[in-house]
């Protein structure tokens, strides 16, 4: 008992340290590099005379591959190698696939581009952060440092498709010449230079952390009821990281999508558009953090307030009229639309931050390693999802779809709201961590 008040008394003892910021930053990179992903499938799915379908296809090879691939690969490597090596490899590896795509790109390649996306997929796996956090950081500030690492991913967002409108604007203005470059092949070029410079301050800045040669290998040695019936609880985690993140994908895809072909805007300005959209969400979620740490707001109440508000706000789509129109993109309405996508991304991602500290936390630490990857997979799937629904979307099919996905959030966490309570130890076992030093 002493040892449990311990536990809960001294959050202080595992501080939120530049390691977690090295996390965040890969996050940055990570998303990043799958924002600028994005525009390029389409472009090359346009040069080659294929539709939009196609363009899906070969963007959903970087979900598929993440969680088909890059899930194993890590745990495998996990085994026997330090975090940091992994990271290091994943870096390379992530290198390695921006030069491909660039060379896909510029020369129309089919092949070339699709295996530049699946190895940027399986090295571009956000499971390594979800272990770092469940395994390192004090169970009671896993909420805090998993909202500061999804801040950095929206950072990523927003910081992908401003490049990506930077580097069209630069294309186009470059005139010819043999330095002239592709606009495909550009941003590919940069993110290699920028995961080549991700090595240097991951070797000054990271800290390795500690873990269990058991947890590493995704607890097969551990058998039990406590632990099977832990691990079901997390599927209701997994329904609703599914849920936010097809909401967020979504948007993202259907703002660039009807700013250019509806709005009849230029790829620079549909890029600068949704970057402005991403980078207002991101002070969002840090006063969410600072509200949230100051009045000790459980994650079940907060997600059960965050459902309800994202689906109030998809309920303003139907107020802003058709979408469609041209008279959307100046005025005041160019305003109502810009502060419904904002609030819409902010309640998915907020979701999502939540979620994944309270994955973490409904487990025992053997667990932690395989809810990790059965949240990494959801969250995947719900990419695949989004970008499916912003692709074959029209404005009245997006509107249905958002209200529908947050009300299956909404749904589940309602109907979950009493089960997944989570459990600092279990009751019948002495306590478990990864880190004594912390607990």
């Amino acid at each position: 008992q002493a040892a449990v008040e311990a536990s809960q008394q001294a959050p202080q003892q595992a501080p939120i340290d530049r390691s977690l910021w090295m996390m965040g930053y890969f996050a940055f990179l990570r998303v990043m590099n799958g924002a600028i992903v994005v525009p390029i499938a389409a472009k090359c799915a346009r040069r080659l005379g294929l539709g939009p379908m196609v363009g899906f296809l070969v963007l959903a090879l970087f979900p598929v591959s993440s969680a088909c691939l890059g899930v194993p690969l890590n745990h495998w490597l996990l085994r026997s190698w330090p975090l940091q090596s992994v990271l290091s490899v994943m870096a390379l590896g992530s290198m390695v696939g921006n030069v491909l795509l660039a060379v896909g790109c510029h020369t129309s390649c089919w092949y070339i581009t699709c295996a530049s996306v699946a190895l940027l997929g399986t090295c571009g796996n956000p499971v390594l952060t979800c272990l770092y956090v469940g395994h390192e950081i004090h169970i009671l500030r896993r909420s805090e440092a998993m909202l500061v690492v999804h801040a950095f991913a929206v950072m990523g967002y927003s910081a992908g498709f401003f490049l990506a409108g930077v580097l069209e604007y630069l294309v186009n203005t470059s005139g010819s010449g043999p330095l002239r470059f592709d606009s495909c092949m550009m941003p590919g070029l940069f993110m290699a230079n920028m995961y080549l410079l991700s090595l240097a301050k991951l070797h000054f800045l990271f800290k390795e952390p500690v873990l269990p040669g058991a947890d590493r290998q995704l607890a097969i040695g551990l058998r039990g009821a406590p632990e099977a019936a832990s691990m079901s609880k997390v599927l209701f985690c997994c329904w609703v990281a599914f849920c936010a993140k097809t909401a967020a994908i979504a948007c993202d895809v259907f703002t660039a999508s009807i700013t250019q072909h509806a709005w009849g805007w230029s790829v620079e300005d549909s890029a600068y558009y949704t970057a402005a959209v991403c980078a207002c969400v991101v002070p969002m979620l840090f006063l969410n953090l600072k509200v949230a740490v100051a009045a000790g707001i459980e994650e079940r109440q907060a997600l059960l307030v965050i459902s309800g508000f994202g689906l109030a706000c998809s309920g303003m789509l139907y107020a802003l009229g058709d979408l469609a129109a041209a008279g959307q993109a100046t005025g005041p309405r160019a305003a109502a639309h810009f502060g419904a996508f904002v609030l819409l991304q902010a309640a998915a991602n907020l979701a999502q931050g939540y979620v994944f500290a309270m994955a973490s936390r409904l487990v025992v630490v053997g667990r932690i390693d395989l809810a990790s990857s059965c949240m990494v997979s959801a969250l995947l799937v719900g990419f695949v999802g989004g970008c499916l629904v912003a692709t074959v979307a029209t404005p009245d099919y997006f509107r249905a779809a958002q209200s529908a996905t947050f009300g299956g959030l909404l749904l589940g966490v309602v109907l979950g709201y009493e089960r997944p309570q989570p459990q600092w130890v279990p009751r019948d076992e002495p306590m478990q961590c990864a880190t004594p030093q912390i607990c």
